[in-house]
């Protein structure tokens, strides 16, 4: 949910026309695109995931003497 709504916090408020979470950046000033958030989402779990499956295989390996 905090993620969402840091998301949705970039960009020019629409009541005052202030600029909110742009840094300075002309091209943050339109927000930014709903779908990339989404899918830079997903995409961050899904490495996550993978990384975590790795680790765990090579826990999971025996030690022979």
């Amino acid at each position: 949910m905090a993620l969402g709504l840091l998301a949705a916090l970039i960009g020019q408020n629409p009541l005052t026309g202030a600029a909110r979470l742009t840094f300075g950046s002309i091209d943050l000033m339109a927000g930014v695109n709903f779908i990339s958030v989404i899918v830079g989402l997903f995409a961050i779990s899904e490495v996550m995931f993978n990384v975590e499956r790795a680790v765990t295989a090579i826990n999971m390996t025996e030690i022979r003497d």
